[in-house]
């Protein structure tokens, strides 16, 4: 079983990436332009938390600057804006809503996009993104609301029994 998964995850087709234009996020970019971001060296012997903490006093800041702890998962903090989610949400298919706050974005871990799908299309799972800087990300979707998905070929309306 685990075999079977390894080697369907190792072949699994992301298709191409994604290119993003500098216009697409230089909204963000110009927002976020104080923010400064790292990257602890050695996670296991060195407390994240404890470095959010310390490192404005260390700098001379004090309460004047506020950290926050990111992950790997997806669009990176300075290229989080609304022009950038609409472009990739917008391969998917047509974008018909947004739940999206610009002033939250550094709390937020996922957004709801409302899209128009084709239903002869196969849904995308994941899209890799790269951004003009060269800086690269891996997306995931979930969709809501689908009622059958066939596992076999991801497209919607029939199960994977009766898979064409």
């Amino acid at each position: 079983m685990s075999d079977e998964l390894w080697n369907d995850i190792q072949h699994m087709e992301l298709g191409r990436e994604l290119f993003i234009p500098y216009h697409a996020y230089a909204g963000a970019f110009a927002s976020n332009r104080l923010s400064h971001l790292g990257r602890i060296l050695n996670p296991q012997t060195q407390s994240v938390e404890r470095a959010i903490l310390e490192l404005p006093y260390q700098w001379g800041l004090g309460s004047q600057v506020h950290g926050h702890i990111l992950d790997d998962r997806g669009i990176h903090s300075p290229y989080v804006s609304e022009r950038t989610i609409e472009f990739i949400a917008s391969t998917l298919g047509e974008v018909v809503a947004m739940d999206f706050n610009e002033e939250t974005t550094t709390q937020i871990t996922f957004i709801r996009v409302k899209v128009r799908i084709d239903f002869i299309e196969p849904l995308r799972f994941f899209r890799r993104v790269r951004f003009e800087s060269r800086e690269g990300a891996m997306n995931g979707f979930n969709y809501e609301k689908l009622q059958q998905v066939c596992t076999n070929c991801c497209r919607v309306n029939h199960q994977v029994s009766h898979c064409p």
